[in-house]
């Protein structure tokens, strides 16, 4: 790949600087074989401490429920979630099972060192002016 310049774009600036940060993180979560989007969903599944919905987990997310949806069928196909919805019932109700715990519990540390990571790259400083703009920028 030729060399990066800034494009005078600022969409495509923020996508390039989000592809660059998931890369980052789904490189260090690697060994727990999870990826940083299918972190946060079983993360936050099993943060709210009980079967879920998908349209109460993308609440939770900040994700659209389509979005969501989407994200969960690799989860499912390799058996960290499952669906306790009663037979014939309307929403999913989604749980993290015993094999998900595990693989949270082998991510979790990952993840810290890629959360230690960032702030090292752009400094504390640099951290904090740049989540006051995420959430400035998530309120446009």
């Amino acid at each position: 790949m030729g060399k990066k310049t800034k494009s005078i774009c600022n969409c495509i600036n923020m996508r390039r600087a989000a592809n660059a940060v998931t890369d980052y993180y789904d490189r260090i979560l690697k060994p727990s074989g999870l990826t940083v989007g299918q972190f946060t969903l079983l993360k936050n599944i099993n943060w709210l401490g009980h079967p879920c919905s998908v349209s109460e987990l993308a609440e939770c997310s900040n994700l659209e429920r389509t979005t969501v949806a989407r994200n969960l069928k690799p989860l499912f196909n390799v058996g960290l979630i499952e669906d306790i919805s009663k037979p014939n019932g309307r929403t999913r109700q989604l749980r993290v099972t015993a094999a998900g715990l595990e693989a949270l519990e082998t991510a979790l540390p990952l993840w810290k060192t890629a959360q230690q990571g960032f702030k090292e790259n752009i400094g504390t400083e640099n951290l904090n002016i740049f989540n006051n703009l995420i959430y400035k920028l998530e309120n446009i």
